[in-house]
C-alpha cells in the first residue's frame, strides 16, 4: 500500500508541475488582479488621506494644513477668459471666500469656484506608480461639472511640489496637476504585502492533504475490514516503527563518528 501511495504521489507532483508550467501564471495573474481590485476598493473607502494596499500604506496627512491651504496660489488658470488663482489642501477643506467645503479652489477678483469638494475625494489607481486623487467640484461652470485629478508622484527628496497644471474645457471642466512628495510614496507593509499562492505552497498543501487522506483511508480499512484496533489501525505500523529505529541508529552512528574524529584530533595535537 505504501509503494502504491508513493507512486500516486509522484504522479500527482509531475502533473502539478506540468500544470504550473502552462496554466499557473494565468491563474496567478487573475488572482493578482482580483486582489488588486479588492485593495483599490478598500483604499477608496479609507478616506482621502490614508489608504492601505497590498504593496503598502499611503498617508498624505503630513501634507495637510488645518486652517489654511498647504499650497496657496500655486498656479493661475483661465476660466472664461478671466485669470484665477488655484489653492489646494490635500486632506481637509478650507475657507476660500464664499466656499468652505472644497479642498481645491479657484479664486478671482469677483468670483470663487470650488474645484474639488472634500467629501467627494477618492483615491484611485494601481499602486505604486499611478495613484491619484479624484474630486468633484462643488461649483459648476456654465452648466458643466468640474472634475479635478491630482496625480500622486512619489519623490523621496521633496516635501511637496505641484507641477503640470492643466485646465481643459470639454464635456466637463477637467483640472489636472501633479503632486510631488515623499508622502506620495507607499510605506511597505510589515507582512511584505504578497498574499498570493506560490507553486511551492500548492505542492506542500497537496502533499499534506494526500498524507492525511492516506492515513484516514488506511485506518478505516484496517478498522472496518481487517477488524484491527489500537496501534494496529495505523497503516504499515511495523514499517514506521522500523524506520524510527533506523533514524535513531543513524543519529547515534553520526554522533559517535564525529566524536571519535574530534578525540583523534586532540590525541594527535597532544603528541605534537
Amino acid at each position: 500500500m505504501l509503494i502504491q501511495f508513493l507512486v500516486l504521489f509522484s504522479a500527482a507532483i509531475s502533473c502539478q508541475a506540468s500544470l504550473d508550467s502552462i496554466g499557473f501564471d494565468e491563474w496567478s495573474s487573475k488572482s493578482g488582479n482580483l486582489q488588486q481590485q479588492e485593495s483599490e476598493a478598500a483604499s477608496a473607502s479609507a478616506g482621502a488621506c490614508k489608504a492601505t494596499f497590498a504593496q503598502g500604506t499611503l498617508d498624505l496627512s503630513p501634507l495637510d494644513s488645518a486652517d489654511k491651504p498647504r499650497f496657496k496660489n500655486f498656479a493661475k488658470v483661465q476660466i472664461m477668459g478671466i485669470s484665477y488663482n488655484l489653492s489646494f489642501n490635500p486632506c481637509s477643506p478650507f475657507d476660500c471666500g464664499v466656499i468652505a467645503t472644497d479642498s481645491i479652489c479657484a479664486t478671482g477678483n469677483l468670483m470663487t469656484y470650488g474645484m474639488g469638494e472634500q467629501n467627494s475625494s477618492r483615491i484611485e489607481g494601481q499602486p505604486p506608480s499611478s495613484l491619484r486623487l479624484r474630486y468633484k467640484g462643488s461649483s459648476q461652470l456654465p452648466l458643466k461639472p468640474i472634475l479635478s485629478t491630482v496625480r500622486l508622484v512619489c519623490n523621496a527628496t521633496e516635501d511637496g511640489r505641484i507641477s503640470n497644471v492643466v485646465l481643459t474645457d470639454g464635456g466637463n471642466y477637467n483640472l489636472t496637476f501633479d503632486l510631488h512628495s515623499r508622502y506620495c510614496c507607499l510605506t511597505p507593509s510589515p507582512s511584505g504585502g504578497n498574499t498570493g499562492w506560490s507553486p511551492g505552497d500548492v505542492i506542500v498543501l497537496l502533499f499534506c492533504l494526500s498524507v492525511a487522506l492516506y492515513i484516514l483511508v488506511s485506518m478505516l480499512i484496517n478498522g472496518l475490514v481487517r477488524r484491527r484496533s489500537g496501534a494496529d489501525l495505523l497503516p504499515n505500523g511495523q514499517f514506521w516503527c522500523h524506520l524510527a529505529l533506523l533514524i535513531k541508529d543513524g543519529f547515534e552512528f553520526s554522533f559517535k563518528t564525529i566524536r571519535s574524529c574530534l578525540c583523534k584530533g586532540r590525541e594527535n595535537y597532544s603528541k605534537i
